[in-house]
């Protein structure tokens, strides 16, 4: 184990302006959270059966599945332009 001097000569800070981050690695993250997102809302109020008779709550159980797929659609690409 390292300690004192030899500790802070071996540990190099990297400077972020220095990183460089591609923007579909940053655009897949973002889809993933919106998909866990909007599947989670989606199994809340599917589940609850409070949609029934109330029209806005059964167009979002309808549409979300279609959400879900643009969006893990976005993801999966961003994955395979990463790669």
């Amino acid at each position: 184990m390292l300690s004192g001097r030899a500790a802070r000569q071996y540990v190099r800070f990297i400077p972020l302006d220095s990183v460089e981050c591609d923007a579909m690695t940053i655009l897949g993250e973002f889809c993933l959270w919106a998909a866990a997102l909007i599947g989670i809302w989606c199994a809340a109020i599917g589940f609850s059966g409070r949609w029934q008779g109330r029209p806005e709550l059964e167009a979002t159980v309808v549409r979300s599945p279609h959400a879900l797929f643009g969006c893990l659609a976005v993801a999966a690409l961003a994955l395979w332009q990463g790669l």
